[in-house]
C-alpha cells in the first residue's frame, strides 16, 4: 500500500526534480510522463497516446487511493 504520509524533504526533493524533468522537457521540446514518491508531472502535446493512456491510469489509480488527480502541485 503506498504511503500516503511521504516526509516533506523528500516530497520537496521530488518536487524539485520534477520541476527540472519539466525544464528539461520543454527545452528539448519532447513529452513525457513521470510518476515518483509523492508527484507526478507530465507534458504531451496531444500527439502521445501511451502517455495519454498512462496518465489516464494514474488518476484511476489516484482517485482509488484518496489523491486528487487534478491537484497542481508545481503552482
Amino acid at each position: 500500500m503506498f504511503e500516503k504520509e511521504i516526509d516533506k524533504l523528500k516530497q520537496m526533493n521530488v518536487r524539485n526534480f520534477l520541476n527540472e524533468v519539466r525544464q528539461l522537457a520543454e527545452r528539448y521540446k519532447v513529452n513525457f510522463f513521470c510518476v515518483s514518491d509523492g508527484a507526478s508531472a507530465m507534458s504531451n502535446d496531444g500527439t502521445n497516446d501511451a502517455i495519454t493512456r498512462l496518465r489516464k491510469l494514474h488518476e484511476e489509480w489516484e482517485s482509488k487511493n484518496g489523491f486528487d488527480p487534478k491537484e497542481d502541485w508545481s503552482k
